[in-house]
């Protein structure tokens, strides 16, 4: 069973911040250093933690950016979305490119079919922090 965990993106001050507990519709609580702070809910953008890790152990996360490659190959990057049911990888517009038996569109692919490749998946960034310069949503 993976690991359920959230983080939330506060618009206001556009920082990043670890969940202590969610009242779902009305606040956040995130730490401050002294203790917790309370966020109201209009003001976040709730992520999820995916349960995988990329190649170098750094957690994937619900709007990760993630760089891929293959056999020293660059391939496009893509963002981590929560979609029907599961966790996909979503690439720029009008990337089109396979390995092995699946094909990434912007569509998506399952987040976890890079672990059964020979793909390199990293984690880049996320679209808060630094936004692509494509719209990947």
């Amino acid at each position: 069973m993976r690991e359920i965990k959230f983080r939330v993106w506060d618009k206001a001050t556009k920082q990043m911040h670890d969940v202590i507990a969610i009242s779902f519709g009305n606040w956040v609580a995130v730490p401050d250093g002294k203790g917790e702070r309370l966020i109201n809910w209009s003001n976040v953008i709730l992520l999820q933690y995916t349960g995988l890790k990329d190649s170098a152990g750094a957690e994937i996360w619900e709007d990760s950016i993630i760089g891929l490659t293959h056999d020293g190959d660059t391939l496009p990057s893509g963002v981590v979305r929560f979609e029907e049911g599961g966790f996909v990888v979503n690439v720029a517009y009008g990337s089109i490119w396979s390995i092995g038996d699946f094909d990434a569109t912007t569509i998506g692919w399952a987040l976890e079919a890079w672990k059964n490749s020979e793909i390199e998946a990293r984690v880049i960034g996320n679209i808060h922090d630094n936004p692509p310069e494509a719209d990947n949503e």
